[in-house]
């Protein structure tokens, strides 16, 4: 099979490349702004690859989509990450995953055991945010059918901030997707203090051509109010980019006439290129 060309897909490219960008942030500066999207995205990618990890190992233990009453992805200290599951009733864990970050081992722990204190508060913290999210922000969200994807919910504590992020799942295999992807930063009293919306379209791109073509590089574009790369942009480039061998993406910011290009095999840094 050949490999690629690089593909390139441009989010409104209608609005075009200006020939004369804005002047981008002193280089220490820029070097804070990409290092902490990195971080971030990472902790994103976690989040929901535990969950991915958690759903695969229950099912493949025999249990059945019955059992679930909901699930938590949280941090148990600053190596260790748990994701789990809970019976209908709430009060119980029926299944957990933990995953070592510092030496990537994971530990199944396949029975059931009263819920801590701590897990249920965050497992109501979480479900909250939730229905607070759809019942203020459902008009303002795209919603496509279950048949093509549903949305991952993933709370993230961001310098104690707490941000719950919505991406959007697929269910077809052979895209990395891009877009409909959302966040909201909650106060301590459980307000929605800030909505983003990170693309303004939804872009579930192919990662083989029509020719059998393996791509090796993804680019699509950023409108002037979303200039740099977004931690949802990591976060699906590992999930569905890294794992199929593509290599790297980039991303055209019309705000600063540049490309800001992501790649794991260059220890996860972000790199910048401006647009002669």
């Amino acid at each position: 099979m050949k490999n690629s060309v690089i593909v390139f897909v441009f989010l409104f490219i209608c609005c075009g490349i200006h020939a004369q960008g804005n002047a981008l942030p002193p280089e220490e500066r820029l070097m804070q702004i990409n290092d902490s999207i990195v971080n971030e995205g990472e902790a994103l990618y976690t989040a929901d690859i535990m969950s991915w990890w958690l759903t695969d190992y229950f099912f493949s233990r025999q249990h059945e989509a019955k059992e679930i009453g909901g699930s938590l992805v949280h941090a148990l200290n600053d190596s260790v990450y748990s994701a789990l599951f809970v019976n209908k009733e709430r009060d119980k864990c029926i299944f957990e995953l933990r995953l070592n970050v510092t030496s990537d081992e994971t530990y199944v722990i396949d029975s059931v055991r009263p819920m801590t204190e701590n897990e249920s508060e965050k497992l109501a913290d979480r479900q909250a945010k939730i229905e607070k999210v759809i019942e203020q922000y459902r008009d303002s969200m795209t919603w496509i059918s279950p048949e093509e994807g549903r949305f991952n919910w993933d709370l993230l504590y961001i310098n104690d901030q707490a941000r719950l992020y919505v991406l959007q799942g697929v269910t077809k295999g052979g895209i990395i997707p891009f877009g409909n992807d959302y966040s909201f930063d909650f106060d301590e009293n459980n307000k929605i203090t800030k909505f983003r919306r990170h693309h303004k379209s939804f872009l579930p791109l192919p990662l083989t051509m029509e020719d059998g073509t393996e791509v090796e590089e993804i680019v699509h574009s950023h409108l002037r109010d979303n200039p740099y790369i977004t931690a949802t942009d990591i976060c699906n480039f590992l999930l569905y980019g890294m794992p199929a061998g593509v290599k790297s993406f980039s991303v055209i910011s019309t705000y600063y006439n540049c490309y800001f290009k992501f790649s794991f095999s260059d220890g996860n840094k972000i790199t910048v290129k401006k647009i002669e």
